[in-house]
This record gives C-alpha cells, structure tokens and sequence, in this order.
C-alpha cells in the first residue's frame, strides 16, 4: 500500500488522514441509508435504546409559588417543625429546577421530609424493572439525604423499592437507584428526595434537576421531549415523553458473504445487560433471516455466519470490548479482548446481505472494519491491541500495510460516513 508517505499527515487527526486517503483515490466515502439518534464521541458514538421518562415534569419547568406541578411533598412522610421553602432556579442545562430549603427549628427531633413524583396508573407492572435517577446540588447539615424508588399499587400503597444516598455538593451530580424485584399488583413507580434525622440545628438546600424515572434495569442518559430524537406524549413538560432507539443502517460492502473474511468492532456498553432484545447490534445484517453476521447480543460476542450462532465471554461494562470475528472455508474464528474462541462451523448465510447495522441499547460503539481477507490467529490478536488502544488511523493502516484492500473502516468518531480502501 501507498499510505506509508502519509503518515506524517495523520499524527492523532484522523479526519486529516481519511480526507488525504480519500485525495489520492486510496479510500472512498459510503454515504449512509439512514443515520439517526446518535451522538459523536471523541471514541465512538452512543447508542441509546428507546425508553419512556415517567415523570411529566421532569426538568421541573413548570410551576406554582415555586413548587414544580406534579411533584409533591408528601404529607405521611414528612414531619418537621421547620419552614420549608421551595424555589424555582435556573436549571443544570437552561430552563429551570426545583429549590428545596429547610432550616430546622426548635422542635425538630429526627424527622423527616420527602418529595415525590408518582407515575400515572398502569405505567408499570409487577416484573418491570424500574431506575430513577435526578440530578441534585447544594449543602445539607446535621441530616441523610437519599433518592428513592419505589414500586406502588394503583391506590399509591408502596410495595417495595431501593435508595441511595446523596451527599449535595456545590456542583451538580447525578444519583440513581434501581429495582428489579417483582412485585405483584404494581401499578405505579415512584421517584423520591427523602431526608432523614432532621433535628435542631441541621439544614438542607438542595437543588433538582433532570429526574427520569424509566423502565429499566440500568440507568441511560437524561432525555425529555425537547431533547433531539425525543417526543413529548402530548404537552411539554405536563407529559411523559419517548426516546426513539439509535441506529445507523450503512449499506453492505458485499451481496453476499465471501469465502473469507474478517469483521471487527470495539463496544463500552454503558451496563452489563443480558437482553437480547435490549443489547447493542454490530455488523452485517442479513434481511431474509434477520441475522447478523456479527453482532453483540445478550450481553455476549456472537458470530453468525453458520448454522447455529457462537457465542464467546461476557461484555464488561463501562470498559473497552474488542470482538473480532473471522472465517475462511475450515470454519469460523472468534476473538474476545484478545483471546480466541472454540473454531465453529464453516460459514453459510441464507440469504443477500443487505446492510451494516448499529443499535439499539446503550452502548459506545467504534470504529469497525470489514474485510473479505481472513487475518490470522496471530494478526487477530495484533488487530485488538490497535482497537483497543490506537486511532482510527492506526486501524486504516493495519490493514493497508498488510495489503488487505477489499476492507471496510467505519470511524463513527464525529462522522456519519464509512470509508473503503480502494488501491
């Protein structure tokens, strides 16, 4: 390959790289079918599965004597002889958020205080899994602070939940709490700020911003209906609102898949999910069965270019999972972070391959390659350190200086476009 004199174009600038591969006709841009709900990452892009915010006002935007309509301060859990002011502020992000001080008085002695949001009736049932999580800033003195969430009947009755404490600070952090037990005749979920051992002489001001309470086992970013790729249900800030999942379909550099091959991907799932219908999806898909040739799915590395699908290792969350795949016509070869996987079957596919797919859950992807060349064992375990621990450009030149042309580099680092070594 000719990309040896263009080394010194690329240092750590890919896109200065790309664009001087691209001039001397060594690569070539793919346009994307569709390229939706993503979000540029200096290392890869998130993809976000599609979810529902509970809470109706959840930035707080909306409000009466600087209480935020549909928030309550719940009469049964909070006993306290000290005044208790609310405000509405300038929020984390723009817009508002929801001031709670107290100053204890005379009369305090261990009490309490508690602030809620209630969903709606029949938005949650025994076996969902449920993770609240709010933002907070401010002080508290002499008292515990906790976010709570609870699981609750159609009449309101708790049933069961989980808490975390919060520690406010003068910056905004972000807590969260989940609870994954089923509990039979749940209706409802709740989002909770909850403060104990109120006594004389303790305080709190505290700020909220950003609650989302969401149908799920693991905490996803902040979203409500004004966010891009996100719709309220009907009004802004007095509805629940809907996250669409992220995708980027890219069309297939092949119809149908070659004797030989190699396909390769870097993922940081953002949690140690195990749903298949909830994981993460990279790689060539097949329409006609609805495979895909590689992909990551229930939490695992799988390869499916055979009768029956291999899997390999576990994804590790919040850290940087190499999955490589390869296959000529003795069989198919995996390779997790490194290590290699039992040999499967020789590869067959049923049908054209019609697309390169990303999505659909939480998870930083990238970049990816695809290539009609089969590395070697030995080649594999060079490809994941660069993966791993190199730039987009490191990875183009793998495969160049090896010769290997007929190969796909997909960034999806600030880009919606895939690039093909071409001479």
């Amino acid at each position: 390959m000719l990309l040896r004199d263009q080394r010194a174009l690329a240092g750590d600038n890919w896109e200065a790289f790309i664009s001087a591969a691209v001039r001397h006709n060594l690569a070539q841009p793919v346009e994307p079918t569709t390229d939706t709900g993503y979000k540029s990452y200096d290392h890869g892009r998130l993809f976000l599965p599609g979810t529902i915010n509970y809470c109706t006002n959840s930035s707080f935007e909306v409000g009466t004597d600087g209480l935020a309509t549909g928030w309550e301060q719940l009469a049964a859990s909070t006993s306290t002889a000290g005044t208790i002011t609310y405000s509405l502020v300038p929020g984390r992000t723009g817009g508002l958020a929801q001031r709670i001080q107290l100053t204890a008085a005379a009369g305090d002695s261990a009490d309490t205080y508690a602030f809620r949001f209630l969903t709606a009736t029949g938005t949650f049932a025994a076996a969902d899994a449920v993770t609240a999580s709010l933002y907070a800033k401010g002080s508290a003195t002499g008292v515990t602070c906790s976010l709570y969430v609870d699981k609750h009947d159609a009449a309101g009755t708790i049933l069961g939940g989980a808490s975390v404490a919060i520690t406010p600070t003068t910056s905004w952090q972000r807590a969260s709490v989940s609870y994954t037990v089923s509990k039979t005749n749940t209706s409802r979920a709740s989002i909770w700020l909850y403060v104990t051992g109120i006594s004389a002489g303790g305080s709190f001001d505290i700020t909220l911003d950003d609650a989302l309470p969401e149908k799920s086992a693991f905490l996803s970013p902040y979203f409500d209906g004004s966010y891009s790729n996100c719709t309220w249900a009907t009004t802004p800030n007095a509805s629940t609102s809907t996250r669409t999942v992220s995708s980027l379909i890219l069309p297939s550099p092949w119809t149908t898949l070659p004797a030989t091959g190699t396909i390769a991907a870097r993922s940081i799932p953002l949690a140690a999910n195990t749903s298949y219908s909830a994981e993460a999806l990279c790689g060539l898909y097949e329409g006609a069965t609805g495979r895909a040739v590689l992909g990551h799915k229930g939490g695992k590395h799988n390869m499916n270019v055979a009768t029956d699908s291999t899997s390999v290792a576990t994804f590790t969350a919040s850290s940087t999972n190499v999955s490589i795949g390869r296959w000529d016509a003795s069989g198919t070869y995996l390779h997790f972070n490194g290590t290699a996987a039992t040999a499967g079957a020789a590869p067959t596919v049923g049908g054209a391959l019609d697309r390169f797919l990303f999505g659909t859950a939480a998870y930083l992807q990238g970049p990816a390659v695809v290539s009609s060349s089969c590395l070697t064992a030995a080649e594999a375990v060079l490809l994941d350190a660069v993966m791993r621990n190199g730039s987009v450009p490191d990875v183009y030149r793998f495969f160049c200086d090896r010769g290997y042309t007929d190969t796909t580099l997909i960034p999806l680092v600030g880009d919606s476009l895939s690039y093909k070594v071409v001479a």
